[in-house]
């Protein structure tokens, strides 16, 4: 099938999802089809081009102002150590 290209280090998303997942490669079939490989994985999956959308990751968490927010929400767990409900808060911030 003609054009074929390959997709490297990308992150895939479903359409109606919210979920990126990483892909290891793809390769699209005529902008209609991929056939994927995720990261572990030796089994390849085909996906109709319609139903997903490659993005490409960030490096926002080499950024300063990524360690900045996590030092925030790292004081916000310290911070609320006496209150059950906030810490529980402040924790799944931290995540």
């Amino acid at each position: 099938v003609d054009p074929t290209r390959e997709v490297k280090g990308m992150l895939l998303l479903r359409t109606g999802g919210h979920v990126l997942s990483p892909i290891e490669k793809a390769l699209v079939y005529g902008e209609k089809y991929a056939l994927v490989q995720f990261p572990g994985s030796p089994d390849s999956y085909l996906f109709h081009m319609d139903n997903i959308e490659f993005v490409s990751p960030t490096s926002i968490t080499d950024e300063p102002i990524f360690t900045y927010f996590r030092s925030v929400a790292a004081a916000r767990v310290n911070n609320a150590a006496g209150d059950e409900q906030k810490k529980g808060i402040a924790e799944n911030v931290d995540r």
